[in-house]
């Protein structure tokens, strides 16, 4: 009962475990060097990424036919058929 007399009550006598865990992550208290600079370039490299899958996207678009309400593409997209006029009775 609390003298701190080699008694370890929160694990069995006997059980060894490591001071320091190596793992891929950076173990139990992960503060790699650098981490802010890392996930900038990562953040960075994933919005250009997308960049360029957008205008890629955006440049290739055709439609063959026209939507029958509006769509946000229309904004952006430069080559959809215009819509028949309405015919007038």
């Amino acid at each position: 009962m609390g003298g701190g007399h080699g008694h370890d009550s929160y694990r069995p006598s006997g059980h060894h475990y490591f001071k320091e865990v190596w793992s891929p992550s950076g173990g139990w208290w992960c503060d790699p060097k650098g981490w802010r600079r890392n996930t900038a370039i990562a953040v960075g490299l994933f919005m250009a990424a997308n960049y360029f899958i957008f205008s890629y996207s955006s440049t290739h678009e055709r439609r063959y036919l026209a939507p029958k309400g509006w769509v946000p593409s229309m904004l952006y997209v430069k080559k959809y058929p215009d819509p028949p006029a309405e015919p007038s009775s």
